[in-house]
């Protein structure tokens, strides 16, 4: 049962762990309820639990000194989130927001324990899905310290389609100030990165919302 994907990055947690749903669900207390805009967790204060989200979207993001947000990713149905508690109790150096109304099952650090030594398949695959957070967090630290603010919007966005099921509109549902805060430029530079590329027959924008309409063009820009 161990959970294998051949795509190297994906900005969008969803059904790493789909497997291992119904043994969370029998296995920790009933679901929670959380209304969009709730916070999970928030940076600097301790954490009792990591989180299995069984529906609806959340985000992860970081606050600088200044109030500047960094948009670290999203996660969706099937995923598990506020890793910061992986240890138990740790403070947590991420804030996680409910963008919609989501359902959570919340788990303790033993419970976790516990369900990897009776379960090394869950084990494993729980391990393959850290990697994955990871090699995220890398990937995006690894483009905004070298690429261009155009050039980095150009990978956020074909990361993101990456993520979203090919039968899906090709559009990325996000402010241009969302936009900004996920590849950490300003309004201004994201907005005149949006305008070239919108000149160019790459994209439409909307109100919340960039529509992609030459994918195979857009991947060509993409370093």
């Amino acid at each position: 049962m161990i959970i294998q994907s051949s795509e190297p990055v994906r900005y969008i947690m969803q059904d790493n762990l789909s497997p291992w749903r119904n043994l969370l669900l029998a296995s920790t207390p009933p679901p929670i309820e959380i209304e969009a805009g709730g916070l999970i967790s928030k940076s600097g204060i301790p954490s009792s639990y990591v989180y299995f989200l069984l529906d609806g979207l959340v985000r992860v993001y970081t606050t600088n000194a200044n109030g500047y947000v960094r948009l670290l990713g999203y996660h969706m149905a099937n995923s598990l989130f506020v890793l910061d508690d992986l240890r138990g109790g740790e403070v947590s150096l991420v804030t996680t927001e409910a963008m919609t109304k989501i359902h959570v099952l919340a788990i303790t650090q033993p419970q976790l324990h516990t369900l990897c030594l009776n379960h090394p398949p869950f084990a494993t695959d729980l391990m393959l899905y850290v990697g994955d957070v990871l090699r995220l967090m890398c990937y995006e630290s690894e483009k905004l310290a070298v690429l261009d603010v155009k050039t980095r919007l150009v990978n956020f966005m074909c990361l993101y389609l990456e993520s979203v099921p090919a039968d899906k509109p090709r559009c990325i549902p996000m402010t241009q100030e969302s936009l900004a805060s996920a590849i950490s430029a300003s309004r201004v530079q994201t907005a005149r990165a949006c305008a070239q590329l919108k000149a160019s027959g790459l994209i439409l924008t909307g109100r919340k919302m960039i529509q992609v309409i030459d994918e195979s063009a857009l991947q060509q820009f993409r370093q």
